[in-house]
């Protein structure tokens, strides 16, 4: 399995679709929010739309 993405890379990935579909807010938390994410966990988000 691939590194565990950035928080840069997540932005980068996510920003478009965000700006697409009309999401005021994003928020990310649990391990990827911490900074402790590994390799095989998932993204945790909120959206506000």
């Amino acid at each position: 399995m691939g590194a565990a993405y950035s928080i840069a890379e997540i932005q980068r990935i996510l920003n478009p679709i965000f700006t697409a579909h009309g999401v005021r807010r994003a928020v990310l938390f649990g391990s990827y929010a911490k900074g402790c994410a590994k390799d095989s966990m998932g993204v945790m988000n909120r959206y506000d739309l």
